[in-house]
């Protein structure tokens, strides 16, 4: 087993340990539909020690992501920076337009709502058939397995197109306790049928780095996630702190309730199942 994280009642506790912090939003801040209670108190707190920088796999670029942290009660000056794996995946997606010298058709999976969160503003036209499309692009959650779609992610293969994956992410936590499919899992589909994959976002280093030059490059990071293939594996891959917040995707998995406390040697255990370190764990992002 690795070795056993330290368990936080509080940010207080580690915040003086660090230069500047990097906080994940679904799972951590929200749960897609509220904010958590004492979120924006204990990013105020965190920047009275360092500069906060949001990092998010979202497949929205920045500017509609931060329009959901607004509605659900984040306000620009609560954070320092923000960086969405959209904003990476669109600019690939231009490289790649201006690679083909003209505009792409591109076909959305599992579905084409909530495209122009990604797409707009870009030299693309929405196709909903494999033959017209030049990329597929998968993109929001979905209850139904992945492999419903084998059809025309097979199609894709066979026919040599990417797939764009601006989200990561293999399955979200939903309020009811239920989980949804993300974008992540037709990835992984898509490659195991031997189709090429383009992913951004967490646990990939460019999105920390991004953060990482923004806050002004600070020596010691804590980096606060919710889910240990993601965040964690991507704060252990840059060697920043890594602050797993247990209410989020695996406070089921650790059979914890939102607001229960992790203990050490099961967050150990499960964090040893998904490869990763975990430096230090508590059950919600509060002060």
């Amino acid at each position: 087993m690795s070795t056993l994280p330290r368990i936080l009642h509080g940010l207080h506790e580690i915040a003086h340990e660090h230069d500047a912090f990097i906080v994940d939003q679904w799972g951590v801040l929200h749960d897609g539909h509220t904010l958590h209670p004492g979120a924006r108190h204990a990013l105020a707190h965190l920047r009275a020690h360092g500069p906060v920088a949001l990092v998010s796999n979202t497949s929205s670029r920045l500017g509609p992501a931060q329009e959901v942290v607004r509605a659900l009660g984040l306000q620009d000056d609560d954070y320092d920076a923000f960086f969405t794996a959209g904003e990476l995946a669109a600019s690939w997606l231009e490289g790649h337009i201006a690679a083909h010298g003209g505009r792409l058709s591109v076909l959305t999976l599992p579905h084409p709502q909530g495209a122009e969160r990604l797409l707009g503003g870009l030299a693309v036209d929405l196709t909903d058939t494999v033959s017209d499309a030049d990329v597929i692009a998968v993109m929001g959650i979905t209850r139904r397995s992945p492999k419903l779609w084998d059809a025309p992610l097979q199609a894709a293969v066979d026919r040599g197109l990417p797939l764009l994956c601006a989200n990561p992410d293999i399955r979200s936590l939903q309020p009811d306790g239920s989980y949804c499919w993300c974008p992540g899992a037709f990835a992984v589909r898509f490659a195991e049928l031997g189709g090429t994959v383009h992913t951004f976002g967490k646990p990939r280093p460019d999105i920390y780095r991004a953060a990482h030059a923004a806050l002004g490059h600070p020596a010691r990071v804590a980096a606060f996630g919710d889910s240990l293939e993601h965040d964690i594996a991507g704060a252990n891959g840059v060697g920043f702190t890594a602050v797993l917040v247990t209410r989020g995707i695996h406070g089921p998995d650790l059979g914890l309730a939102p607001t229960d406390a992790p203990l050490p040697g099961p967050t150990a255990a499960l964090a040893d199942r998904f490869g990763v370190k975990v430096d230090a764990a508590l059950a919600t992002f509060r002060w």
